[in-house]
């Protein structure tokens, strides 16, 4: 029912003056562009003229193109309570507006006496996306171990987010000319549709790789793993922990330090 339920979201989006999001994200937003998802009522942004659906690209200095850094840089201006200068494009056209913090006893953006949430900084919604730290985190990993062909594991719900910020960048500038071959997850465990990354188990890796390698001769010097999957002490939500992956395969495993979706 996961289409019928979006189909309802989007349309209730459409009508209503509070924005509304969907957990997780990713199932109805792909995109990392810094598009802004909501404005609060009663608000800098609000009182600005910002609206839903303008693309941020510059916030003073700095251009943006992702959702989250614009996120982070908001949050920061929000904490030093300074003028911030936003343009955003809008249609065809690029508008600059001017905000500010200091709003207060205005509802529902800050009741008098309630603190600022600094998840909307200034009013303004994005909802959130993979980080493009991930993106530095498996350059660590690569110029640590120097694999020649890497096996990264990434859940069908990401996917299309990662892909869309392999559109940004050039992966032999920031990887280098290591051959890196995505795997799409599947999950074994739970089955049915479940797409997400944080539910899957050891198993579902041991699986995985058993069917992709067990008769090919040339296999990865190194899998990479997303580590939202484990629940505590690198063990999964079965009891197991991770490196019994490495045991049953043979293949050397690293994780990708990341964290769910579900929180």
């Amino acid at each position: 029912h996961w289409e019928d339920i979006i189909h309802l979201f989007l349309k209730l989006r459409k009508t209503s003056e509070i924005p509304i999001v969907c957990n997780p994200n990713a199932f109805w937003n792909s995109e990392i562009t810094p598009v802004i998802d909501g404005v609060i009522k009663n608000s800098p942004a609000y009182y600005a003229g910002l609206k839903t659906g303008d693309k941020i690209i510059q916030i003073d200095e700095e251009k943006v193109f992702s959702r989250e850094s614009a996120r982070h840089k908001l949050i920061r201006k929000i904490k030093e309570m300074r003028e911030t200068t936003i343009i955003v494009e809008r249609g065809y056209e690029k508008k600059r507006f001017f905000i500010k913090e200091g709003i207060d006893g205005r509802y529902p953006y800050k009741p008098a006496g309630y603190p600022i949430d600094k998840g909307v900084p200034f009013g303004i919604l994005m909802v959130e996306t993979m980080a493009p730290v991930v993106l530095k985190e498996i350059q660590k990993i690569i110029f640590k171990y120097k694999p020649h062909k890497i096996a990264l594991f990434v859940s069908e719900l990401m996917f299309p987010q990662f892909k869309h910020f392999l559109k940004y960048i050039d992966p032999n500038n920031l990887w280098g000319n290591v051959n890196i071959e995505f795997i799409v997850m599947k999950n074994f465990f739970w089955g049915g549709n479940i797409i997400l990354g944080d539910l899957m188990t050891v198993e579902d890796f041991i699986q995985g790789l058993i069917q992709r390698y067990d008769k090919i001769a040339r296999k990865p010097d190194l899998v990479i793993i997303p580590s939202s999957f484990l629940v505590d002490w690198g063990r999964d939500y079965t009891g197991k922990y991770y490196k019994e992956i490495e045991r049953k395969t043979g293949l050397k495993i690293v994780l990708l330090k990341c964290s769910p979706i579900l929180l």
